[in-house]
């Protein structure tokens, strides 16, 4: 049996030894996200802006959700300022994202909300989610216009041409209860609508 050399730190103890200072890091630096208000809906570093996103019928729209610690959230939310009284559902969930930042899993479908007329549109669950990042999503079978969030900072880049950064996904979907996994080819979306959960506890 052969023996590392003397004072050589072997790949496990340096693995080990990393996991330490990170958790030792996290423990004491503080992000400033993670002392959000209780019982405010949390944008997740997203900043509300004058635009606006008109949703396209059969798309379900995603908005990425950075959150920075276990957290439990009681209720998930939209906002319209222009309803669509002929087509009014649109449908509300929860995905899971990958280290690529691509959505996978579906965590929950909250169900459906009515569009038909303008305001806060809310669906109440608790849902609590650990550290990480994960994806609202909303698809409609009509043509609402939804309150727009500025992701920042621009976790999924920025276009080519820099005028823009990308904070969710769009994807073609036939209006339905919400699959899992995500799938289809999701493009990157520079105007997602915000869709907002609502802190109920830091745990």
């Amino acid at each position: 049996m052969s023996y590392p050399p003397q004072g050589v730190v072997t790949k496990t103890e340096l693995a080990a030894d990393i996991a330490t200072h990170a958790a030792d890091l996290d423990a004491h630096i503080l992000n400033i996200f993670e002392q959000t208000l209780v019982g405010q809906y949390y944008p997740g570093g997203g900043i509300r802006t004058t635009a606006a996103t008109v949703m396209v019928a059969n798309r379900l729209n995603g908005i990425i959700l950075w959150v920075p610690r276990t957290m439990t959230f009681d209720r998930i939310g939209i906002y319209v300022s222009t309803a669509d009284a002929g087509n009014p559902n649109a449908r509300l969930g929860l995905y899971n994202l990958d280290t690529s930042l691509s959505p996978v899993t579906l965590i929950r479908d909250y169900g459906v909300v009515n569009v038909g007329t303008t305001g806060l549109k809310v669906i109440s669950q608790d849902q609590q989610l650990d550290k990480g990042y994960y994806l609202p999503v909303c698809v409609c079978d009509g043509t609402p216009t939804l309150v727009h969030l500025d992701p920042s900072p621009n976790v999924l880049g920025m276009e080519t041409g820099f005028h823009w950064g990308s904070g969710g996904y769009i994807r073609t979907f036939t209006y339905a209860t919400l699959p899992d996994p995500f799938g289809g080819t999701p493009s990157l979306d520079r105007q997602p609508p915000a869709i907002l959960l609502r802190t109920k506890s830091l745990d």
